[in-house]
């Protein structure tokens, strides 16, 4: 499968369609942490306790176990649990094993997001994780950057002036 788009996500999300899986990669920080969050919100609509259910695990210590038992463990009264996973780009080769066994079988009351902003795409784990659900957070032109800004001020309900806007991007 090839990597998409941010925009497909949200018109995957807005459809409920929710994977047990994904990868959100890219230098966009802002706009991958907020694509996270949105795929956690629909993952735990209407959950209560979200608090037990939302976990967040670095693997910056190389231990791919704790990620692992994390998303092996049932949710507290929720049909979901969504772990997000950071730093494993320089796994060791153990370590990628035992993620790697994990994405052949994912427990599907977890919902898995990988967040890097970059990663070895020559490695196995790389490969693995690009041929699901993965998402390129890629820097944003010109253009797109004043279309996201008037978007999100238009969220926040207020407005700025075009001029503003050019001088800003």
């Amino acid at each position: 499968m090839p990597v998409r788009r941010p925009k497909d996500l949200t018109q995957a999300l807005k459809q409920g369609t929710i994977e047990p899986v994904y990868f959100l990669f890219g230098p966009e920080t802002y706009l991958r942490d907020q694509a996270a969050r949105a795929i956690a919100d629909e993952a735990m609509r209407d959950t209560l306790l979200r608090e037990f259910n939302d976990i967040s695990i670095s693997l910056a210590d190389g231990d791919a176990h704790a990620a692992v038992a994390e998303a092996e463990q049932l949710p507290m009264m929720s049909s979901r649990r969504v772990i997000r996973v950071t730093d494993f780009a320089k796994l060791d080769e153990d370590n990628e094993g035992i993620l790697l066994e994990y994405l052949e079988r994912p427990v599907e009351t977890s919902v898995v997001v990988f967040v890097a902003s970059d990663i070895d795409k020559r490695k196995k784990f790389a490969k693995t994780l690009m041929q699901g659900a993965a998402f390129e957070f890629a820097p944003l032109n010109d253009g797109e950057l004043t279309a996201w800004a008037r978007a999100h001020l238009k969220e926040l309900k207020t407005e700025v002036e075009a001029d503003v806007l050019r001088r800003i991007v």
